[in-house]
């Protein structure tokens, strides 16, 4: 066990597992310096959670990350991610806006946006405008063709 600014955490090896403290409403950078993989339940259910900023140095974002995180209403995604496992944001009941900065569509599982309004049709997933295409003809990204916008200038 790890703590940071009061905040009691789990990690493994470069992987945050687990945030102890279901409460918590803001993550910063600092806390995840040096994860490269955002772990599975890591901060599932951490129902007050209404922002957090992943550094570059994360790759993966794990099933389930995020799940049931439902004050959470928008989350900006470096470039350096590369996987979005299944059901990372689902039941993000809030979550409206989700920035991908990957030209490179990452790659990401079923469910990923279940129970969101983005599945449902109210939210967007912005990526960068020279990218919009990719991700549309992305098998990975098929089920929000609908959702993908360019970012916003």
């Amino acid at each position: 066990m790890s703590v940071y600014n009061n905040i009691t955490y789990d990690i493994y090896g470069d992987t945050l597992n687990k945030l102890i403290d279901r409460s918590i409403t803001n993550v910063n950078e600092n806390l995840l310096n040096g994860i490269t993989t955002i772990g599975k339940d890591a901060f599932r259910y951490c129902y007050y959670l209404t922002n957090i900023t992943i550094p570059n140095t994360v790759t993966s974002i794990d099933r389930d990350a995020f799940y049931g995180c439902s004050s959470l209403t928008n989350i900006i995604i470096p470039a350096s991610v590369s996987e979005i496992a299944g059901g990372a944001f689902e039941n993000c009941s809030r979550l409206t806006s989700v920035t991908i900065l990957a030209t490179t569509p990452p790659t990401i599982g079923y469910w990923t946006f279940e129970d969101t309004p983005i599945e449902s049709g109210t939210g967007y997933i912005y990526v960068p405008a020279a990218s919009v295409n990719a991700y549309k003809e992305s098998a990975y990204w098929s089920d929000y063709v609908d959702q993908i916008r360019a970012i916003p200038e």
